[in-house]
């Protein structure tokens, strides 16, 4: 479980998925969180352009920005990075939850951090990983 600005504590990784979820209710409003939860799928650059269309939607940033396996095809990643750009509030974090690589496609978290690294408008660190099976990284993102 992710510390993030103190706002959760960490949760033991032997808990039960019922304990988990317990300690997460307490150290959370999920009330207030639900009414501020937005989701999308999609095309990432979509979203962007449908969500930065009237002045108000360009005020609208996010201050966490929650991904999980949206990596896997280098062809998207800038767009995925334009979006973080386009709604992330200043202070913001994003964590993107990926594989170290993906078999087949050729993208991963190493290649991301690369094209994070030239794009440079972000600084990132790795904040969680697990080596069993397939590698898998939580990465942070924050604005240079």
């Amino acid at each position: 479980m992710l510390n993030v600005e103190t706002q959760t504590k960490p949760v033991d990784e032997k808990s039960s998925a019922i304990e988990t979820e317990m300690k997460i209710e307490e150290n959370f409003n999920i009330e207030l969180l639900e009414q501020n939860l937005h989701f999308y799928s999609g095309d990432w650059w979509e979203y962007a352009e449908l969500t930065t269309k009237s002045a108000e939607d360009k005020t609208n940033k996010f201050d966490y920005i929650f991904t999980s396996e949206t990596i896997y095809n280098p062809q998207n990643q800038q767009k995925l990075l334009d979006t973080f750009y386009a709604k992330l509030s200043t202070d913001g974090v994003v964590l993107v939850a990926a594989k170290t690589y993906y078999f087949g496609v050729g993208g991963g978290l190493r290649q991301f951090e690369e094209l994070i690294t030239s794009d440079k408008r972000f600084q990132c660190k790795v904040v969680w990983s697990s080596v069993q099976g397939v590698g898998r990284e939580i990465l942070e993102l924050r604005f240079k």
